[in-house]
Order: structure tokens, then sequence, then C-alpha cells
């Protein structure tokens, strides 16, 4: 089994209802790597939201696990859910990624030290139950990535003025038990 590449790259919305796109950027999402991202989260977090709109791409050999179709509500809690997983580590106890304002169900497992992500995409329409099953991430590449990406995260949001109602605090408790860890 060759190494297997983990990319993990977090993207917060760029558009608002109200005040349309929040940079000079016509993107929906904006990857929290571009340098106009703090000047849309500080809108974001700013504004009327407790929570920070966004996706986290999680890609494996180029292969996309989660993306965009994968948005959230607030992906400070999709964060806290993931750094969680890592950081409680617990073999054959499926934790579910908590993707708010989502119909789809998401969990991570931890057996024999490889990562298994399962996603259950319950299509109404249709009727049909899909759960689709990404097997043998070796753990130690995924946390490294988990690791690479919350920092990323953290230091776009460290400073931003979140609510009394967003879960920022909560995602810094366990980003800390996670840097910890290390």
């Amino acid at each position: 089994m060759g190494k297997k590449q983990v990319k993990i790259t977090s993207y917060i919305s760029n558009h608002d209802g109200e005040k349309g796109f929040l940079t000079s950027k016509t993107l929906e999402y904006m990857s929290i790597k571009d340098l106009e991202a703090k000047k849309a989260a500080e809108t974001l977090a700013c504004g009327d939201y407790m929570y920070l709109p966004g996706y986290i791409d999680i890609k494996i050999n180029e292969h996309t696990i989660l993306g965009e179709e994968d948005w959230s509500d607030d992906i400070v809690s999709e964060w806290k859910s993931i750094c969680d997983f890592v950081v409680k580590r617990k073999e054959n106890d499926p934790q579910e990624i908590f993707i708010f304002g989502h119909q789809h169900n998401y969990y991570l497992e931890l057996t024999n030290n490889l990562v298994q992500v399962k996603v259950n995409r319950d299509y109404i329409r249709s009727g049909i139950e899909i759960f689709t099953h990404y097997k043998n991430i070796p753990y130690v590449e995924f946390k490294e990535a988990v690791i690479e990406a919350a920092d990323e995260f953290y230091s776009l949001c460290k400073d931003l003025p979140f609510g009394d109602e967003a879960n920022f605090e909560s995602f810094v408790k366990t980003y800390k038990l996670l840097r910890n860890q290390d």
C-alpha cells in the first residue's frame, strides 16, 4: 500500500444574500488561503451571523472525499468535529462530522489505524439511501493533514469577533487539545 496524499482545504462563503459578494472576487466560496479571505470572514463574523458558512475540501490522492456539495452553514462546527475525532482516536467508534444545515450524514471511523470516511447521501426524491465509503486512509497521514489545515483555519479565525452564540470557543478548546498531542 503506497502512501496516500491527504489534502484538506477550508473554504468560506464569499457571498451574502443582502450584500452580494464580500470581496472583489466573484466566487461564492473562497479558499482561506486567498489573500481576501480574511475580509470575507470578518464581514461574516461581524454581521448577523453566528456561524461561518463554508466547506472543508478533503482529497485523497486528488479524489474528492468531501467538497463543495458538502457545504455547511457553520464550518467552525465541522472543524470541531474533525479535530475531536483525531483527539479522541477511538477504534471502531464512528463519529459523526457535524455539517450544520445539510441533509446528509457524515462519519469518520478508525479501524486498525486506518481512517474510513462514510457519507450517507439520503436522496429523498428517489427514496434511495446511499452510503459511500472511503477506506484505508492511514491515521498518521490523516492526522498530519488535519493538524496542518486546522492550523490554517485557526490562524484565519482567531481574531474574528464571533458572537456568544458561535461555536468558536468550543472549536478552540478542541484545537488546543489537538495541538498538544504533537
